[in-house]
């Protein structure tokens, strides 16, 4: 290393997933760097649902956009019809599921990012539908994406449980042939003692 070393830190945000009017634009974070002080950082704060499907691609936020669905949830709860529904439908497929695609394509996201934000897309999906046909909503709505699907993460802890199962029952195995192993070995040393 030499004396000019430069440590370089992306630029933080922090994001806010509401609409309230007392968020102020930005925050102040104290870093404390012990003996040498401590200096007042200020921090931009991102309200999330201000902002469209453009310009968080441009942000290269991309990974935000199952988020989106976000937008409609009030106004479901308010006023759950076919209409405002078939407008969910359509934001679903123009702005989020195309976006994600279009992420993938220019390289902001690998594939398995996009898998797993196709899974929390259509959970929150599933959350808004399964509200609205509680209280008498559209019985033919089609399920955002056909067939199920699992987050890499789920299908490590349903490994991690299988493994798990898997070394209790090899762990009693031994337990029992330890316990096989001292019956023999007293049974030697008894055959010994009687020669």
């Amino acid at each position: 290393m030499d004396d000019k070393t430069i440590l370089k830190f992306p630029e933080p945000v922090v994001i806010y997933l509401t609409k309230e009017s007392s968020i102020p634009e930005e925050s102040v974070l104290i870093l404390d760097f012990g003996k040498q002080g401590s200096f007042e950082y200020k921090v931009e704060n991102y309200i999330y649902l201000n902002h469209d499907v453009i310009e968080l691609n441009q942000r290269k936020m991309g990974i935000l956009i199952p988020f989106q669905l976000l937008k409609f949830k009030e106004i479901i709860h308010k006023n759950p019809t076919r209409k405002n529904f078939e407008k969910l439908q359509r934001l679903l497929e123009n702005d989020i599921l195309k976006s994600i695609e279009a992420n993938v394509k220019v390289g902001n996201i690998m594939q398995e990012d996009a898998t797993q934000l196709l899974e929390l897309t259509r959970q929150l999906y599933e959350y808004l539908y399964d509200n609205y046909y509680e209280i008498g909503g559209c019985e033919d709505m089609k399920p955002l994406l056909d067939g199920a699907m699992e987050l890499p993460l789920d299908k490590y802890r349903i490994r991690i449980d299988e493994l798990e199962g898997k070394l209790a029952s090899e762990k009693e195995r031994a337990d029992k042939m330890s316990v096989e192993a001292e019956r023999l070995r007293k049974e030697l040393e008894e055959l010994k003692k009687n020669k």
